[in-house]
């Protein structure tokens, strides 16, 4: 069991009217741009980069195994020539190909990754200047890892409710790691290249999807202590979790559940544990890309709403972990 004074760390949203908050969530996603690269690297060719395997594993090949055998992942997506800020560029191409987005439609850019750093503090007031971006600010939103664009969804809907005057926004992700040894994150994933940019907005008409409940939860003891028990941080899913299905009145329309591409055992313990449907969870990507940060999230519901996995009415619920202790839960009706 947690102890007292991490258990008084834990911070969630304070107590609303939910039914009228639930009514007035406006946010909806519009349109989807991705940028993966074609060349892929080997598992074996990255673990061989690792310096210190997990203790649960005796070799280097035993490691590699594990991802190829347990997770069905031979290689990941590896970009070479183009940097991080290259990648944005292209999905913002893409997106202003559409003729119905127009740059002066355009009233925010959320900068959501964490990687590369050092086209963090910049990126979204260059994007303005470059693509004449004439009625937008910018912000930049990251530290919450895998969970970042789901806490940037949260921020952009709580903006809309509260300003009028905002009506689009479109939220920046990218994953563009420098050293192959720095891709491996233990035994849950290892990180891929790839870049997202999500157009959201206030209009139904627009929409393909819309946020109808949320939450949102931080464990900052988590951050200090990676080695708090399985049962603990399983408490925090489930409680992060709990508040979607307990208010969610139509439970038995959630048809596609969103995790990170990554070794997802714990996640499907927990949902067990509460009586989750695990067969739900959304697999398609794993084996296909393999992890790739924030950007899962964008590759996920970018493959539900192309295969048509849900129909119209019909529910996909999100769930964002970071490593320092962020969890995010989000719940998404198919317009």
């Amino acid at each position: 069991m947690a102890s007292q004074e991490s258990q008084s760390k834990v911070s969630t949203n304070p107590p609303i009217d939910r039914e009228n908050y639930l009514i007035s969530m406006n946010l909806l996603i519009e349109r989807i741009e991705l940028y993966i690269p074609e060349t892929e690297v080997g598992i074996s060719d990255i673990i061989k980069h690792e310096e210190h395997h997990p203790e649960d594993f005796e070799t280097k090949e035993e490691y590699a195994s594990f991802f190829t055998d347990f997770l069905g992942l031979s290689a990941v997506r590896v970009e070479s020539v183009l940097s991080g800020l290259d990648m944005i560029k292209i999905c913002m191409d893409r997106l202003f190909l559409d003729p119905h987005v127009k740059p002066k439609d355009i009233d925010l850019i959320v900068v959501a990754h964490d990687f590369p750093e050092e086209i963090q503090k910049t990126l979204g007031l260059h994007l303005i200047s470059y693509y004449h971006l004439e009625n937008a600010n910018s912000v930049n939103l990251s530290g919450n890892q895998c969970a970042n664009c789901e806490f940037a969804i949260s921020f952009v809907h709580d903006i809309f409710r509260g300003n009028d005057s905002i009506k689009k926004a479109i939220i920046i992700c990218c994953s563009k790691i420098k050293r192959d040894a720095d891709r491996v994150l233990g035994s849950f994933g290892i990180l891929g290249d790839a870049a997202g940019v999500l157009l959201v907005g206030n209009k139904q008409k627009n929409g393909k999807l819309k946020l109808i409940d949320k939450s949102l939860l931080s464990n900052t003891n988590l951050c200090e202590h990676q080695s708090e028990p399985i049962e603990v941080k399983c408490s925090y899913y489930k409680k992060c979790l709990s508040k979607i299905y307990i208010n969610n009145s139509k439970p038995h329309l959630i048809r596609a559940i969103i995790t990170p591409n990554a070794n997802i055992l714990l996640i499907s313990q927990c949902f067990s544990e509460m009586g989750i449907d695990t067969d739900l969870i959304y697999t398609k990507n794993l084996s296909k890309y393999g992890h790739l940060d924030c950007i899962d999230f964008l590759v996920n519901i970018n493959g539900i709403i192309s295969d048509d996995t849900v129909v119209g009415g019909e529910s996909i619920v999100s769930f964002g972990i970071g490593w320092t202790g962020s969890y995010a839960a989000l719940l998404f009706e198919k317009i």
